[in-house]
């Protein structure tokens, strides 16, 4: 129709994105136009067009109904067949004269909507739309409780590197929030998204020429009074089957990065180390912020249960460094203790020392930038594993053994950068030998923008504990020591504790030094732990025999376990997180020695001819008094209890009644 000025979605290309299962939207065509080469929409001529698109990414049907207020709205559907938005690349699926059509779903698919009036006639109307998913259908994501982990890290970035290219960090030094998250779809139909290379949904970056999906998930940071101060969206990488959730869900992933989506009773998993895949709060202050995460969060995909789509974690945001770390230098190296260790540290403001040499033996492009270091004395002969996981940025990992003139380039013995590709902690394994000291040297990745830096999380033999027969040796009153359960493991022989399955157990083997009660103590642990006591050896000649404890736990999900134990005796402590949870544990042991005095019963009579009997014991302690006449028969005169030191009592037999014997018997 002539005349007026054109509507915001007149055109094709400018079609107004609607969204979720149901909803409506008021619209006009007053001022509407057909483009060239716009199809006959229900085949009927028409005087004008406004466009709407709708997203198709589960199974079912569309139900749409076009009512006019001064005429009768035509609807006519077309789906989208490649990525490229044009009148070529549409197929009719159906229309309506009179203003209603029902569309059968292509999951993965974009479907264009004509709204369009009879010639001469125009006015307002109102698009409603209804998804109805296949019987037994629907989809339902959700983010995997406890699975949001997110830390601040510092990193250089080089203006050619696609992170600034993209746009999500700037050239030279960024502060940014890494996250990682996971979400599974616990509905009981796929979510598909398709080929990006061929998908209307799909987006390319200028970076490189790949095709991602956008608008899928969405990070968010609120200050304490809930204003928002930083937002992202970042470009899916490839959403796919990561892990299943599910057992009873297929067998084997059906989705990955050439044809996207998430099977029912699956799990998708985004790891921080992806491009782009943070937050940049180089501008943000210092402070305790509260961190949402949110999947879906445009409403593109119709769920059935909306309420589990978000996830919010504390995060606090330290004051930038002013100085380097206590272990900048290879001379106050942090010292390691013990076979099995997680120790941490943080190099954002680490600097190198004179004449410090690149820690990437073999790879030229990397100097050294922000190296920290930790020293450790093997305290056996054998294989030692020694890794960065957990660390939250790309680290570079070294060992060097002694250096003879004492610089800060000792003899070179292993290195390592990735782990493997694209999976940005380090690993080391390497033979020690009794005694030898060996340094580790913690610096990070560096392609010339200058090192990474951020936390540092140092593991030494890591789940090296995880079975009976590796329990890791615990000796004296008291002590503390640290690792991860990260990669241990539950037997089907192995405990549960406390009633739940866990998963990730490992093993403490303790011998009472002395006799007397003593505490277990998991605070601060990382993750929600669970501790149980045994006795026994754990094979099949001395199986694993419960110890009664008396195990509590904090209000965040620290465990304490309390008992009395025996000198000599050897006990085992198991220690797993609750649920499956697992990270950094920290273990922490008290005993408290039972005090020891001797028992000794003193009498005498005095002026008035009356025994006078003291018996010293522990304060408390509670005696019954018994006197005979021949060593043989005894009979109780009363009782007395310890206090200050000695339990007095008094017998009132007279003296003439001759010779008598006492004895105190504590009760």
């Amino acid at each position: 129709m002539a005349g007026g000025a054109a509507l915001p979605n007149d055109n094709l290309a400018d079609a107004l994105l609607i969204t979720g299962g149901q909803g409506s939207q008021a619209g006009t065509t007053l001022g509407s136009r057909l483009e060239p080469g716009e199809p006959l929409h229900a085949g009927a001529v028409s005087g004008g067009s406004v466009w709407y698109k709708w997203g198709a990414f589960s199974g079912g049907s569309l139900t749409l109904q076009a009512t006019g207020t001064r005429y009768t709205a035509r609807v006519a559907v077309y789906r989208q067949t490649d990525s490229r938005l044009d009148y070529t690349h549409l197929a009719p699926v159906a229309s309506g004269l009179n203003g209603a059509a029902t569309v059968a779903l292509q999951p993965g698919s974009a479907y264009l909507i004509a709204i369009t009036c009879p010639v001469q006639t125009s006015g307002p109307f109102t698009l409603a739309w209804k998804h109805t998913p296949p019987a037994g259908g629907g989809v339902d994501l959700a983010i995997l409780p406890g699975s949001v982990h997110a830390s601040v890290v510092t990193k250089n970035f080089d203006r050619t590197e696609c992170e600034v290219v993209n746009g999500c960090a700037t050239a030279g030094t960024n502060r940014l929030i890494q996250v990682d998250f996971e979400v599974a779809n616990r509905g009981a139909e796929d979510i598909y998204m398709g080929n990006p290379t061929r998908s209307p949904w799909a987006v390319t970056l200028p970076c490189v020429v790949e095709f991602h999906f956008r608008g899928l998930h969405r990070y968010v940071l609120r200050d304490a009074r809930n204003a928002i101060v930083a937002m992202a969206e970042p470009v899916e990488h490839c959403f796919e089957d990561n892990r299943r959730e599910n057992p009873n869900a297929i067998a084997s992933p059906r989705y990955n990065c050439a044809d996207q989506g998430l099977s029912a009773g699956w799990i998708y998993s985004l790891p921080s180390s992806l491009p782009c895949h943070f937050l940049n709060v180089s501008d943000v202050p210092s402070g305790s912020y509260t961190l949402e995460v949110i999947v879906d969060p445009w409403n593109y995909i119709d769920e059935t249960d909306e309420s589990n789509n978000s996830a919010k974690i504390p995060i606090v945001i330290e004051p930038e460094c002013t100085g380097p770390p206590p272990n900048d230098n290879r001379a106050a190296a942090t010292v390691v203790t013990g076979a099995i260790a997680t120790v941490g540290g943080n190099s954002e403001c680490a600097t190198i020392e004179a004449g410090e040499k690149a820690h990437s033996h073999g790879v030229s492009f990397m100097p050294p930038g922000r190296s920290i270091w930790y020293q450790w004395i093997a305290p056996y002969t054998g294989d030692v594993t020694v890794d960065t996981e957990g660390s939250n940025y790309d680290t570079a990992l070294e060992v060097q053994t002694a250096s003879p003139d004492g610089s800060v380039n000792g003899p070179y013995l292993t290195f390592n950068d990735d782990v493997s590709p694209g999976v940005h902690f380090s690993r080391i394994a390497f033979p020690a030998v009794v005694g030898t000291p060996y340094w580790f040297v913690v610096d990070g990745y560096n392609v010339g923008a200058g090192s990474e830096g951020g936390r540092v999380q140092l593991n030494l033999n890591a789940a090296g504990n995880d079975s009976v027969t590796n329990a890791q040796v615990l000796v004296g009153l008291e002590g503390t020591t640290s690792g991860t359960t990260l990669h241990a493991a539950r037997g089907e022989s192995e405990p549960m504790l406390e009633g739940n399955p866990g998963g990730h157990l490992v093993w403490f083997r303790w011998t009472a030094p002395a006799s007397g009660p003593v505490q277990f103590d998991t605070e601060p642990s990382a993750f929600k732990t669970l501790l149980g006591v045994f006795g026994g050896s754990g094979d099949s000649q001395a199986p694993l025999v419960p110890v009664v404890a008396d195990v509590t736990h904090s209000l965040a999900g620290a465990a304490r376990a309390g008992f009395a134990a025996s000198s000599g005796q050897s006990y085992l402590i198991a220690l797993d997180g609750r649920d499956g949870a697992a990270g950094v544990y920290a273990l922490a042991w008290h005993q408290v020695p039972d005090v020891v005095v001797e028992v000794r019963l003193t009498a005498r009579r005095d002026a008035e001819g009356r025994v006078r009997l003291e018996v010293t014991g522990k304060p408390g302690q509670a005696f019954s008094i018994e006197r005979s006449s021949d060593l043989k028969s005894w009979a109780p005169v009363g009782t007395a209890t310890v206090v200050e030191g000695a339990a007095v009592y008094v017998d009132g037999i007279p003296a003439a009644a001759g010779q008598g014997f006492y004895r105190a018997v504590g009760n």
